[in-house]
């Protein structure tokens, strides 16, 4: 039996056995980052945490048994499913780990022990990418692979991940993006996959075709949100590799039949090039997954370009869309709704005092859960400005530029003593618990604590422990945005939640904190593995379900417990 569960409404609704699994990007599809089934883990004992033991994903034995050693680093969020039953190998609860070195690795997740399998989506003849591919862009390195953490679905026990490649043959390198459905008991693929990712959309921008269609070139986009699982579909998000390559890059959505693969959606944010070609309008929202909210429609933030929907244009870079689960066919798809910051235009070009390349979509939307008849329906996202905006998801507020106001129920400033200009926002996304007493939403931008806000209805405002804000001490990664927090609990039990990051310095660290008091020290810190790459777009996060903390870092993943 396998479950999935949404953290909408008054209460949280459990589907199946939901507390047995973590099976997408930030537990659930709203991407609120609460697992509120731990009933192990709490205030009182996680200052007793320890390192239980590790696994190697350096390490890849092929089908002929020679082994392969690779990086290992993982970007893509460790995923859980309880009592999968293994050929040959029988009942064992399991840890999933995707690379960039384009590995799939099945691990026991409660005894250090041989992988259960592993596979290589690196087709014959092929390679992995590597930064000086994409022009050398770090937000990714050293090798680019399985970036965006894959979906999976429990009860036809199957797993989506997207996966890039290149093809060196006869002086010319080719390059692919492909979706793969593989079976999580033994890493085989599914019927029909893998698929060839490949997209056209109707605009005059570049590259073109030539028919007055844009194209999708997989050299020069990116998979960085987790894979969104929707009523029998898969929604992947594609950005770009740092912003380099301008003109040949665009924010793109597609959408694939989870059974057949057939592609059933396109979306593509920037299908109209302004004079310099520079299209852009990223999906990246720093790793943060596509989501959804109870009614089907789905979300997502886009990063700095063209932006002309105001005046009838279907251009939507710095801008959080409301699209339908159902796309049409052929395209183009019209938004259902929309929202433009006002101050869009010193997002992407800059100004005095204010610097450029300022994306609103460096951060993922998430859906908060519906407050009591009569209130709006809301979410929040915060991009490299450090302004979290509280947005009715009925009534956006679309573009009311350049002089505003912004048309949303909230604006709240994620780091009052630092200018919007300066980047002190996000690259990744909040998470979300209630306590029972009150509902919050934590943040952590760059170079800045974890600062918890309370939202009630309408309003979203800094939370307090007495006179002083509950925020932490700690400061996080000054460059490039901060970490990404999660929270478990065992549900609205008091001393139960516990706020949890990582720290992506060298070496790495695992954090967490009393989530309704983040002016206490730390209940734990500790290494939590190697990072290489401290200054790219690191978006890693820890998943924490049955009493135990699995981190995956550079070529390891660490497995923490009482």
């Amino acid at each position: 039996i396998c479950g999935i569960t949404t953290a909408f409404g008054p209460a949280i609704e459990v589907i199946s056995s939901a507390g047995f699994y973590y099976l997408t990007q930030h537990f659930n599809t709203a991407r609120t980052g609460w697992y509120p089934f731990e009933t192990t883990l709490n205030v009182s004992n996680v200052p007793a945490l320890k390192k239980l033991f590790s696994q190697d994903l350096s390490k890849f034995v092929d089908p002929d048994g020679n082994t392969h050693t690779l990086h290992g680093t993982t970007y893509a969020q460790p995923l859980y499913a309880h009592h999968v039953n293994i050929p040959g190998l029988g009942a064992h609860n399991v840890v999933y780990v995707a690379t960039e070195d384009d590995t799939v690795f099945a691990f026991d997740a409660d005894t250090p022990q041989a992988p259960l399998w592993q596979r290589s989506l690196i087709p014959p003849g092929e390679q992995f990418v590597v930064i000086g591919d994409v022009g050398g862009c770090n937000n990714v390195a050293p090798n680019i692979g399985i970036t965006g953490t894959p979906v999976i679905d429990c009860a036809s026990y199957t797993m989506w991940v997207v996966a890039k490649t290149k093809l060196v043959q006869g002086g010319k390198t080719t390059f692919h993006l492909r979706l793969y459905a593989i079976d999580i008991t033994t890493g085989a693929d599914r019927p029909g996959s893998p698929v060839e990712i490949q997209a056209t959309y109707p605009g005059k921008g570049s590259p073109n075709d030539g028919k007055g269609n844009v194209v999708f070139l997989p050299q020069w986009q990116m998979n960085r949100p987790g894979l969104l699982l929707l009523n029998g579909r898969i929604y992947i998000g594609f950005g770009s590799h740092c912003d380099f390559s301008a003109s040949q890059y665009h924010g793109w959505v597609l959408v694939y039949d989870a059974t057949t693969l057939q592609q059933v959606g396109v979306f593509c944010t920037t299908p109209d090039s302004d004079p310099k070609g520079d299209d852009m309008g990223a999906v990246w929202q720093g790793g943060m997954g596509l989501a959804a909210d109870p009614e089907g429609f789905v979300y997502f933030l886009t990063g700095n370009g063209e932006f002309d929907a105001n005046t009838g244009g279907q251009n939507f870079a710095d801008t959080a869309l409301k699209i339908p689960a159902t796309f049409a066919v052929p395209p183009p798809t019209k938004p259902v709704d929309f929202f433009t910051p006002a101050n869009q235009a010193l997002l992407q070009n800059g100004g005095p005092g204010f610097e450029g390349d300022c994306d609103f979509g460096s951060g993922g939307p998430l859906i908060l859960p519906d407050s009591a008849a009569g209130l709006p329906q809301t979410m929040v996202a915060c991009g490299k400005d450090g302004q979290i905006y509280l947005i009715n998801r009925q009534n956006m507020g679309k573009y009311n530029g350049p002089g505003g106001p912004d048309h949303v129920l909230a604006v709240v400033q994620l780091q009052p003593g630092k200018a919007p200009g300066t980047q002190p926002g996000v690259w990744g996304g909040p998470a979300y618990f209630n306590t029972g007493q009150q509902q919050l939403v934590y943040y952590a931008g760059a170079g800045g604590p974890l600062t918890a806000f309370v939202f009630s209805g309408a309003s979203l405002a800094p939370a307090k422990i007495g006179a002083k804000a509950n925020q932490t001490a700690a400061t996080f990664s000054a460059d490039n945005g901060g970490t990404t927090p999660n929270v478990s609990s065992n549900q609205q039990t008091a001393g139960t939640g516990v706020v949890w990051a990582l720290d992506r310095n060298n070496p790495m660290h695992l954090l967490a904190w009393d989530a309704t008091d983040l002016t206490k020290p730390p209940l734990f810190n500790q290494v939590a593995g190697q990072w290489q790459n401290p200054n790219g777009g690191a978006f890693i996060e820890p998943t924490v379900i049955q009493g135990k903390v699995y981190v995956a870092s550079d070529g390891i993943l660490n497995v923490f417990g009482l």
